[in-house]
């Protein structure tokens, strides 16, 4: 017959052992993370990209141009990319970009009317963030659930430019703002989610996964 006593060490005994396995196969790796995510600064970029490549500027072929930027943020990341997007665009346009404004002929003085994120939620179906109250125990959190709906993210870059004559300043392009504009947008239809966005082209994608797909068929044998 089985002691009792025995019987309660080995029932205790195991219950220790599977908390103490529990315990360790949780246990987690924290990992340093950018303080901006890679979304946040493609849609930035690509709207400045977008305005940048609609700009169009009335002068000779050939003529030397300064980029005066004293009225555009030359502190951040994202506007010291839309200043190289701008540069690169009068480059392609035919015209020399020159770093000393005594050898331009022309000055283009660019101005920064936004940069930034807009974002658009939209929940036709499902229920909104809920915290309810529960009698002497306090409030249970209930998260948004969302069986028919999108998260729109939209960047927004406005840039305008003045360009006049680099010896009297008088004027000698009038130009609009150029304007651009980036989405990404995560559609969910009855908890199912996907994404949609102009961020990344296509065959960038495709030449990202190309080659991991190489290395699988070489290790499989397949190839």
């Amino acid at each position: 017959m089985t002691n009792p006593f025995n019987y309660c060490l080995r029932y205790y005994c195991t219950v220790i052992s599977i908390f103490a396995l529990t315990l360790t196969g949780c246990s987690t790796v924290k990992e340093s993370l950018p303080a901006r995510t890679a979304t946040e600064q493609l849609l930035l970029s690509t709207a400045a990209d977008h305005a940048a490549q609609k700009m169009t500027i009335d002068l000779p072929k050939q003529h030397k141009i300064f980029l005066d930027t004293q009225y555009f943020d030359t502190v951040s990341i994202d506007a010291k990319y839309a200043i190289g997007a701008i540069k690169n665009q009068l480059l392609t346009l035919g015209y020399p970009v020159v770093s000393d404004r005594k050898e331009a002929d022309s000055i283009v003085e660019i101005r920064l009317g936004a940069l930034s994120i807009n974002q658009h939620k939209s929940r036709w179906l499902g229920l909104p963030h809920l915290n309810v109250p529960i009698p002497l125990t306090g409030t249970l959190e209930i998260p948004e659930i969302v069986l028919l709906g999108n998260n729109k993210l939209e960047g927004i870059a406005k840039i305008g430019l003045s360009v006049y004559d680099a010896n009297v300043g008088k004027l000698e392009s009038v130009i609009e703002p150029s304007y651009g504009f980036s989405r990404f947008v995560e559609w969910t239809v009855l908890l199912v989610s996907w994404t949609d966005s102009d961020l990344v082209p296509e065959n960038a994608r495709n030449e990202h996964e190309s080659p991991r797909l190489h290395e699988r068929l070489l290790i499989n044998g397949e190839i």
